[in-house]
């Protein structure tokens, strides 16, 4: 799977212009924060709420072009599970998403370190990965629906959070796109660790420990925005 580490590499930073142009253009985008990420040292694990589709796209056209952080390892499900998406069934998923940067997690394995061993390994490579804690499109009050993954990345790693918040763009449809009607703005917010989500810290949390942290981090995560 490390190739897709370079892979993902080259496409985010030859895409990164072309992304950055539109998201500016169509969606009139702003960004705040992005020195949290620029004063890190080393590695970390982004996590952010879900908009839209173009979440992952638009976290990384708003990181420096020559940020260290790029690019993003994905977190992404099996093939067939974007099947229900229509003609973009077609494109997501599976080799695609791979070259992209976005790699698999395994569900229903109930264990974290055998779900997310690729996200594992790219950290312990040096890259940094970006989840959504929440797996789906959401609202905010659905956040204590939270998984615990990013907590478990976390725990294990112990490498900061970047909490990432996107707003503006919530069920866009095509047509407000194109025509310029949403105004899209993304908060990245001070990293933070396991320990500072819990009062308990561990290297190998159990799953009921991480969902907790994971539903502390949405928490913070959903009020970035107003804090800038």
């Amino acid at each position: 799977m490390r190739i897709y580490h370079l892979t993902g590499s080259i496409i985010q930073r030859v895409a990164w212009l072309p992304l950055r142009v539109i998201f500016s253009f169509f969606l009139r985008m702003e960004f705040k924060g992005t020195e949290n990420v620029q004063k890190l040292k080393a590695n970390a694990i982004f996590a952010a709420n879900h908009a839209n589709e173009f979440d992952p796209l638009i976290t990384v056209s708003c990181l420096p072009f020559f940020s260290r952080h790029i690019p993003l390892v994905f977190v992404s499900r099996e093939k067939e599970f974007y099947e229900r998406l229509g003609w973009r069934g077609k494109i997501y998923g599976g080799l695609f998403f791979k070259l992209m940067g976005a790699l698999q997690v395994y569900t229903g394995l109930n264990d974290y370190r055998k779900a997310l061993k690729h996200h594992i390994d790219a950290l312990e490579c040096g890259k940094n990965v970006c989840i959504f804690p929440m797996g789906k499109k959401h609202l905010d009050e659905d956040i204590h629906q939270a998984k615990g993954g990013v907590a478990y990345l976390a725990g294990v790693s112990g490498l900061p959070i970047v909490p990432v918040r996107i707003t503006g763009i919530e069920y866009m449809k095509d047509g407000e796109f194109w025509k310029r009607k949403r105004k899209l703005q993304v908060t990245f917010g001070e990293p933070v660790y396991f320990s500072e989500l819990s009062e308990v810290n561990s290297a190998n949390p159990n799953k009921e420990l991480c969902e907790q942290v994971a539903v502390s981090l949405m928490e913070k995560i959903v009020t970035l925005d107003s804090n800038y």
